[in-house]
């Protein structure tokens, strides 16, 4: 593998290292690259060629006769140079002359141009830098991963250009292409995918609009260009199906999404599996989206919706799907309008095939109704439900134990939860600092008795591994309410085992199912003073024996805070040599 990446230590600025690297090209078959090193790699691959070319015509000269493995030489000394290439740039620096790169399996280029002592001017070329990427693609056929931000399609040439060297890497497995169009007639991303060849199985194609074009060429030298595109064919769409292509994502203006187009792209993707599309500000186009996957792409499982540019609710594509196939949903985005009737049965009708949901929200904390989701997704493994700050969409105490969960099988949860804290009585300390025997309110007793209700559920997740659960509260600001994530909270009598001579409720002997529980995060801190009352050795004792498996609890702000029973499970972990690096806090946060 060979990276030019700019830094400290980039071997482009040492001549030594540059002449080892052109010693051993043949062996390089994995090219990190950044466009000044490919424009300067570009010139010293024509230098080579034109010293070879020099050489091949001297000897030439000076010999009595020309043999036909001396010709043969001379013309391999020199390979064809495509018209549509550009000139060798002036000499800013100095060029070492290096062979082609022929075995490359891997390439990888990103848009940086930050000037280097080894800078050259078609550096400032968008239309340049395309030539050179579709050079060095056209020089690697046997590329299975490519990877290439920032390039300019500035016209239909352009486009032609980068379509056709797509067309030459028949091995061509993944591919991801950044893309800067500055004119949103061009709509080149269907055509580009339909030059992939059959071998392609990962597609990721992000286009963006720009207004300017930096370092655009006009005027004559916009002539000259179109002159070295002279020998370019008009490329043809490849009438292939894609069959082996398994993961599409598409980011691209809205005009690209009409009906044809959607079409005749997921007819050529009859076996996809995942799928990732933006925003579409079009419903009726969203709707087509899950009818022509669901009819076009039978083996569709993970549909991504990302619709984080925009600040309002939409419809998802999975709405429209007509056959229960998804097994993977995820929403990224704002305010998602799951409260309507229409997700509601989507998700219904999808119940028995869906593993995996995850809404990350970027709006602030808003409610969602769960019930359904946790009633009828029965065969459910991870849901994951955040956003911003590992806070984001929530559900209400009422929602979550409105009816049994049907999803059992989860192995991972991600919840935020409101409505857990007590009601306060200014009139009394908080239940756990009161004299023995512990009188509770009517309120506190009913609303234990709700949370009871949660916690039996959570107690029913017998495969669960990963739990991860918070409270949100209302805070009033300037007497409008607020919900907010507060560190401070702690989900009541949960983690205790109560007290029968104290009458202290205690709710942790239901959690005694989660044998398989290995990171418990959330609103869990063992530094508040409900904790520090409510959770003592029997609490520890009764963890180490059920919780074999724990490796972390949210517990402790800083090591020096972690309590004496605490202390004892560590040390008792590392007696029994079960589990050494059982991690009780976030003072080293690796989440």
């Amino acid at each position: 593998m060979f990276r030019g990446n700019g830094g400290k230590n980039n071997l482009f600025q040492s001549t030594s290292s540059l002449q080892a690297l052109a010693r051993n090209i043949r062996h390089i078959r994995c090219l990190f690259f950044r466009v000044p090193e490919l424009a300067y790699y570009y010139n010293c691959v024509l230098t080579f060629e034109d010293m070879n070319l020099q050489s091949s015509e001297s000897r030439s000269t000076l010999a009595t006769t020309t043999t036909t493995s001396t010709t043969t030489t001379a013309a391999a000394a020199a390979p064809a140079r495509q018209a549509w290439l550009p000139p060798p740039d002036i000499r800013t620096c100095q060029f070492i002359a290096m062979p082609r790169m022929t075995c490359l399996t891997h390439l990888t280029m990103y848009p940086t141009t930050s000037a280097t002592p080894y800078t050259v001017p078609s550096v400032n070329d968008p239309q340049a830098t395309l030539a050179q990427v579709c050079w060095i693609m056209s020089l690697n056929p046997g590329l299975t991963y490519l990877i290439v931000h920032g390039l300019f399609i500035v016209d239909i040439r352009s486009e032609r250009l980068l379509g056709n060297a797509l067309a030459g890497l028949d091995k061509l497995k993944k591919l991801q292409l950044w893309l800067f169009c500055p004119d949103h007639r061009l709509q080149p991303g269907p055509r580009l995918l339909f030059q992939c060849r059959p071998s392609i199985q990962s597609i990721t194609l992000y286009i963006d609009e720009i207004d300017d074009l930096p370092g655009a060429v006009s005027g004559g030298d916009q002539e000259d260009v179109d002159k070295r595109g002279g020998d370019l064919v008009t490329a043809t769409w490849n009438p292939e199906p894609l069959t082996n292509l398994e993961e599409l994502l598409i980011k691209a203006s809205e005009d690209w999404a009409s009906r044809p187009s959607i079409r005749s792209i997921f007819a050529h993707c009859p076996n996809l599996k995942k799928l990732k599309i933006p925003y579409i500000p079009r419903p009726q186009v969203t709707d087509a989206i899950g009818q022509y996957v669901g009819e076009m792409c039978p083996k569709i499982e993970s549909l991504i919706y990302d619709a984080r540019q925009v600040e309002q609710y939409d419809s998802v594509p999975f709405s429209t799907l007509p056959a229960p196939q998804v097994t993977h949903l995820e929403y990224k985005g704002f305010l998602l309008n799951i409260l309507n009737p229409e997700p509601d049965l989507a998700l219904q009708r999808h119940s028995a095939t869906l593993r995996s949901i995850r809404i990350n929200n970027i709006s602030p904390l808003f409610w969602i109704k769960m019930s359904t989701i946790l009633r009828v997704c029965v065969n459910l493994e991870s849901l994951v439900i955040l956003g911003q700050d590992r806070i984001g969409h929530y559900i209400s105490l009422d929602d979550a134990i409105e009816h049994p969960w049907g999803c059992t099988r989860l192995t991972s949860l991600t919840l935020s939860i409101s409505g857990c804290e007590l009601p306060v009585d200014n009139d009394l300390p908080p239940y756990y600092s009161r004299q023995a025997p512990i009188s509770l309110t009517e309120a506190e007793t009913q609303h234990f008795a709700q949370l009871e209700m949660l916690y039996l559920q959570i107690g029913k997740l017998t495969e669960i591994m990963h739990l991860d659960l918070n409270m949100v509260r209302q805070n009033v600001v300037n007497n409008d309410f607020h919900l907010v994530s507060d560190p401070t909270l702690w989900f009541p009598a949960m983690l205790s085992l109560g007290n029968a001579w104290t009458g202290r409720p205690g709710y942790l002997h239901h959690l005694s199912g989660l044998s398989k529980l290995r990171n418990l995060y959330g609103s869990f801190s063992a530094d508040l003073e409900e904790a520090r009352s409510t959770v003592d050795y029997p609490e520890v004792v009764w963890i180490d024996q059920h919780w074999p498996d724990l490796e972390r609890i949210d517990s402790f702000a800083s090591e020096k805070d972690i309590t004496a029973p605490f202390k004892w499970l560590l040390n008792k972990r590392v007696r029994d040599g079960r589990r050494s690096d059982l991690t009780l806090g976030i003072y080293d946060d690796d989440y």
